[in-house]
């Protein structure tokens, strides 16, 4: 027996030990909603993959995934996720850049006894496109060619794409030669050497699905829906029918924390399809994914800079191997036990394993489907979990609105701009009701933003010629917008410009408050004729105004103004005790505050059906909205003020009438 094997031997040995010792261990199951089952043919050490619908089932992390022998005893395990090697890089031992024929060359010096993968240049150019040719040799005598044709390039504030990659083997020189046949040559200030990240054997190719897409000022947004949960995706690939492009990525995950909805980065990089000369159409449509996953849904985001939005097609999800050890005493019927939101991560004795049972190869071992189990009962926290809350008096809200909506469903109810506008700028007063009683829901504030139409009118001053004003109407008052964006015509300047947003006293007169300063420079290398303000607030009125002072110079010219809005949604669970009515616009009204530890996970991971609300209908309980309840407020005071001095007049002396004596 080789020492590889007497080794393997001994971890089986003592996993095998470690199983038995849990015998007799028996756990109540009902609380786990679904099970997978599948054979092991004879005891031993068991390495089986885990299938995306079983992983999708479970909590984050798994922290609720068992495994059960056929005596219906919890058995240990230890679950492997196999990484991506990430990328080593080490500094050459010397480096040399010259000037030649039509091309610039980079000398290197590895000064390495392993194995070279990447090659990274210092290019401190902002704007650049070249071809790159990369040799080898040994003996600094002999080359021979390793890439021809890779495309480095760079744009002010935009990607970057300076590391090319090689085959990996020693090189004791390196020669990198760029392209400057088409272009001007660029200064090399260096590289770095590296070893390419690696993926694991054995990934998969699996489809996701573009749920939703929102552009604003130079940024496209694709929320992408995953085929399942705690997915080990390492790579995330587009489809584009555009033709050539060059564009920065970002990717976030969406996930539930405390209650909220957030998004954090979990990868990056550039996508790009190029023309090179002599060496034609090349591309990379690929984004690494660099840390773990654990919903569903992650935000794909598209910087276009000055360039129209880039157009998506389609995406699919490059996913590593995920498996589960474990020693199986007996033959006979193993089955996964998952779906248990209350359960937390088991603790077993096994993760110094990790290294030791890498080198066992999976099984053949198939799990059958994914079933829910007929034997289910849900814990008793999640039991006492209705899909209503608590009784809402209907008379104190102003708008009532009916919501279409699958009944049964997780469903998604996108506010849109009447429900923005006429509820509390913290949507406080949102509610949903059902029957009389209030629907729980999870407020899910998107990044992605939604266009807001608006009327551009210019207001010429007679008395001040020198000054620019412009009127932006928006459709009501309360919008809250995240951005504004104006377009010129005029080719050259330099000014300030002013946002102002005009509103109406208590008395009726006009209030003009500063919301936002910009200076905007064109000049003829300009490329994109507009400034955007990032504004992130409520509107109160419905007009803003746009200034700048002109001086003595020609006037600028303003010709467009388009403004967006954030996406923002309620999810919620579709009662089946009728049906559901969103309403809102009471000042008096305290935020909700639902259970939702338990049921926004719920809420969060499952697949949602969309919602729609009727036309707003207003005051069907003859309540006051927030906005409207000031209003009423000051004109009774101007009742009140006007017969009080109705009745202080008649007390009053009266004056002498004309042409009598005291």
């Amino acid at each position: 027996m080789t020492p590889f094997m007497l080794n393997l031997h001994k971890v089986e040995c003592f996993v095998l030990l470690l199983a038995a010792t849990w015998v007799g261990r028996a756990a109540d199951f009902a609380p786990w909603e679904f099970r997978q089952r599948f054979e092991v043919p004879s005891a031993g050490l068991v390495k089986v993959a885990l299938t995306p619908e079983l992983l999708g089932a479970s909590q984050p992390g798994l922290a609720d995934l068992r495994l059960v022998d056929p005596a219906a005893v919890e058995v240990p395990f230890l679950v492997q996720h196999p990484m991506a090697r990430a990328a080593a890089t080490f500094e050459p031992k010397r480096s040399e850049t010259t000037l030649r024929d039509e091309a610039t060359v980079v000398w290197i010096e590895t000064g390495r006894t392993s194995p070279v993968e990447t090659i990274t240049l210092s290019i401190p150019t902002p704007r650049f496109l070249k071809a790159v040719t990369v040799e080898g040799s040994v003996d600094n005598r002999t080359w021979k060619s390793l890439r021809t044709g890779a495309p480095v390039f760079g744009e002010p504030a935009g990607p970057q794409q300076t590391t090319v990659e090689i085959e990996p083997a020693v090189w004791a020189f390196l020669r990198v030669a760029l392209d400057d046949r088409r272009t001007d040559p660029v200064p090399v200030t260096g590289a770095t050497l590296g070893e390419a990240p690696s993926g694991p054997v054995g990934t998969e190719w699996l489809p996701a699905r573009i749920s939703d897409q929102a552009e604003s000022s130079g940024e496209s947004r694709f929320v992408v829906e995953l085929p399942a949960a705690n997915l080990p995706v390492d790579l995330l690939e587009v489809e584009t029918p555009e033709p050539l492009f060059r564009r920065a990525v970002r990717v976030f995950q969406r996930d539930l924390s405390d209650e909220q909805i957030v998004e954090s980065p979990v990868g990056g990089g550039t996508l790009y399809r190029i023309e090179l000369e002599g060496s034609g159409a090349v591309r990379q449509l690929g984004v690494p994914v660099t840390r773990p996953l654990s919903s569903r849904e992650v935000v794909l985001a598209v910087a276009n800079g000055d360039s129209p939005a880039l157009r998506i097609s389609s995406v699919r999800v490059r996913v590593r191997p995920s498996h589960l050890v474990f020693g199986a005493t007996r033959s006979g019927i193993f089955t996964f036990r998952t779906g248990n939101p209350l359960a937390t991560s088991p603790r077993y004795d096994v993760a110094s394993l990790g290294a030791a049972v890498n080198a066992l190869k999976p099984s053949d071992i198939r799990p059958a489907a994914l079933e829910r189990d007929p034997g289910f009962r849900p814990a008793e926290a999640l039991a006492g979990i209705g899909a209503l809350g608590g009784a809402v008096d209907l008379s104190k809200w102003s708008v009532r609105r009916a919501v279409t909506v699958v009944t049964g469903a997780v469903a998604r109810l996108e506010l849109d701009l009447p429900a923005l506008s006429g509820a509390r700028p913290d949507l406080g007063d949102v509610r949903l009701v059902c029957a009389g009683k209030q629907v729980p829901f999870l407020v899910d504030r998107t990044s992605l933003s939604r266009p807001v139409p608006v009327e551009l009118k210019p207001l010429p001053d007679a008395k001040h010629p020198s000054l620019g004003r412009w009127e932006i109407r928006l459709p009501m008052a309360g919008v809250p917008l995240r951005e504004l964006v104006v377009t010129t015509t005029s080719p050259l300047f330099d000014r300030t410009f002013r946002l102002l947003e005009i509103t109406q006293s208590q008395r009726g007169e006009e209030v003009r408050a500063r919301v936002a300063e910009q200076r905007w420079v064109r000049t003829p290398e300009s490329k994109a004729p507009r400034m955007t303000f990032s504004l992130n607030r409520v509107v109160a009125g419905a007009v803003l105004e746009l200034e700048t002072d002109n001086g003595d110079n020609a006037p600028v010219e303003i010709s467009a103004a388009t403004a967006s809005r954030p996406v923002t949604r309620l999810l919620f669970k579709s009662p089946a005790d009728g049906p559901v009515d969103l309403i809102y616009g009471n000042a008096d009204a305290a935020p909700p505050r639902y259970d939702l530890g338990l049921l926004g996970r719920e809420l969060f991971a499952s697949t949602k059906q969309p919602a729609q609300a009727a036309e707003a209908a207003a005051r069907p309980g003859g309540g006051v909205g927030w906005r409207s309840a000031s209003w009423i407020l000051w004109a009774v005071l101007v009742l009140v003020v006007g017969g009080l001095l109705a009745v202080i007049s008649r007390w009053l002396p009266k004056p002498n009438a004309p042409g009598r004596d005291g």
